[in-house]
């Protein structure tokens, strides 16, 4: 977890870099809900074309992987 002062995409996207992909094996796809700060141009252009990985954002005719995904940031 990080700690951060604004929900803008291009700080998201330096956040998820610095602390998780700079340290962990690199994940093959990324799953985010349909908050502004996952779906800014920034956070996609870097996720996709700088480190080549899937992203799959969760959709609103899907509650159960979204219910999935707002437990873990309750949990958080």
């Amino acid at each position: 977890m990080v700690e951060y002062k604004d929900k803008q995409s291009i700080t998201i996207a330096d956040l998820f870099e610095r602390t998780w992909l700079s340290r962990y094996p690199w994940p093959t796809e990324i799953t985010y809900d349909k908050g502004s700060e996952f779906i800014g141009h920034e956070f996609k252009t870097m996720v996709k074309e700088d480190y080549g990985l899937k992203v799959k954002g969760s959709t609103t005719h899907n509650p159960q992987s979204n219910a999935i995904l707002e437990r873990i940031h309750q949990v958080i």
